[in-house]
């Protein structure tokens, strides 16, 4: 039968459902409090099954596993035998801070005098390639190494057959979602920096004057809004939304009110333009007028400070929607189109879809990039060309425009992910890292539900396994 899982653990049988199916899936909807599961329980549930689900859940990422119409027995029997669903689960278990005993042991290696451990950016990309080929419909990654992106890799299909199909090349861009916010935080900390301003600003003082903000948001900062611990309730992405939020008491600021939510880079959208040109000036405008105005600068100035100098081409067309070198492309469905599509790779019935951002939402997501695109940010960003040396650290210690940091052996690794998908799990998976010795990687796929793994742990492992005397 069918059971759910919820938040607490506990677990809920699902009346009439069936003993098997022929894809089961278990999947994250956002991780908030009160999202359910549903997964296959055969006979009856056994508590490290249960255990595993909430690991599942906690990780924010999807599962699926293939059963056939055996007995319940069999069926038992053959998922505990299945190797690629014992190293999703170790990657989980891992995530979740457990040994696991089929984690490998590091590789011993001969080591001559005087000699000491380097970075191998081919071991790095092999180690890769390995983990991500034929695991998912297609993907694309790049590396940068001392402020020059070294490596790039594609693999798969941008489109499948069933939709005219088309390679997953280098020059093939997708949608990066939240992964958009590490470039937002850039923008914005460049333009306090400007100002000789820094991330403990206070936000209301550089909101538009009329605003008329609240004294229980006026100690919300800077870094509050980008590392998600402002507490601020989201209304809408609009200008009059994102006023009434900012007029809305906050629950809390500060570490403890940690909550992921895109109301905070939405509102980046309307502070870049005022720390630039001043909250006054847009003060006398209509809310429409006002709107239009933040929006069309914030994508203007992208492009021009953060982008251009990274070294994109056609640097400004690039969109927070499907684009090419004509401009928008707006019907990805058109005849000969190549425009990537985003498909559940677990569920291959399903035509692919595109995913829009109206550029009226930017700030929280959607900058539409290469693989290689966004590795030559990230390597601008670590080359001094956006922030100081200290705000580039303090973006870092802070989270701000990361989401997660890991304390590996060759030091500490920032990373940043974005999702996005529909209702029958179609979507796109975004993720940035930064590692310690002047590495970059950008990674992208077309399927968020793949036979990956945890994405974060693949990269820990290979760039680990990347370094030889």
């Amino acid at each position: 039968m069918y059971c759910i899982i919820n938040y607490n653990n506990s677990i809920s049988p699902v009346k009439g459902s069936p003993n098997f199916q022929l894809t089961v899936k278990l999947i994250s909807s956002g991780g908030g409090k009160g999202c359910t599961f549903i997964i296959p329980v055969f006979v009856n549930p056994t508590a490290s099954f249960i255990k595993t689900a909430s690991i599942f859940y906690r990780s924010h990422y999807i599962f699926a596993a293939r059963t056939s119409n055996h007995t319940n027995e069999n069926v038992t029997k053959k998922i505990r035998r299945d190797n690629a669903v014992r190293r999703r689960l170790a990657g989980r278990l891992r995530k979740a801070g457990r040994d696991h005993s089929s984690k490998k042991p590091d590789i011993a290696l001969a080591k001559e005098p005087g000699a000491s451990l380097k970075f191998n950016p081919s071991l790095f990309t092999q180690g890769l390639m390995n983990r991500f080929t034929g695991k998912t419909i297609g993907f694309g990654f790049a590396i940068a190494f001392n402020g020059a992106v070294v490596t790039t890799i594609t693999a798969g299909d941008s489109r499948r057959l069933m939709d005219g199909q088309h390679p997953y090349l280098p020059t093939t861009r997708q949608g990066t979602s939240e992964a958009t916010q590490t470039i937002t935080a850039l923008a914005i900390l460049k333009a306090l920096e400007a100002k000789g301003m820094d991330e403990n600003a206070y936000v209301w003082q550089l909101l538009p004057t009329n605003w008329n903000i609240p004294a229980s948001n006026r100690k919300i900062t800077i870094a509050h809004l980008l590392s998600h611990t402002s507490g601020l309730k989201y209304i809408g992405y609009d200008y009059t939304s994102l006023r009434k939020t900012m007029q809305t008491a906050t629950t809390g600021y500060g570490d403890a009110y940690f909550k992921n939510a895109a109301v905070n880079y939405h509102l980046c959208r309307v502070l870049l333009a005022c720390i630039v040109n001043g909250a006054g000036w847009y003060a006398p405008m209509s809310d429409n007028n006002a709107d239009e105005a933040v929006s069309q600068f914030y994508r203007s100035y992208v492009r021009q400070v953060i982008l251009g100098p990274a070294g994109i081409s056609n640097y400004y067309l690039v969109d927070l929607c499907p684009w090419n070198s004509l401009g928008p492309v707006w019907n990805p469905n058109s005849p000969g189109s190549s425009q990537t599509l985003y498909y559940n790779y677990s569920a291959p019935v399903h035509h692919g879809i595109s995913i829009y951002t109206n550029y009226k939402s930017g700030g929280a997501g959607n900058w539409y990039m290469s693989a290689k695109e966004l590795a030559l940010v990230h390597a601008a960003a670590e080359s001094k060309k956006f922030v100081s040396d200290a705000m580039l650290q303090r973006m870092k210690n802070k989270l701000m425009g990361f989401d997660s940091k890991y304390r590996g052996r060759q030091g500490t690794y920032y990373f940043k992910a974005g999702m996005a998908y529909d209702s029958k799990f179609r979507g796109t998976n975004t993720m940035i890292a930064h590692f310690p010795n002047n590495v970059q990687l950008a990674w992208n796929t077309n399927s968020i539900s793949n036979d990956i793994g945890v994405v974060k742990d693949v990269i820990i492992e290979a760039y680990e396994n990347a370094w030889t005397y």
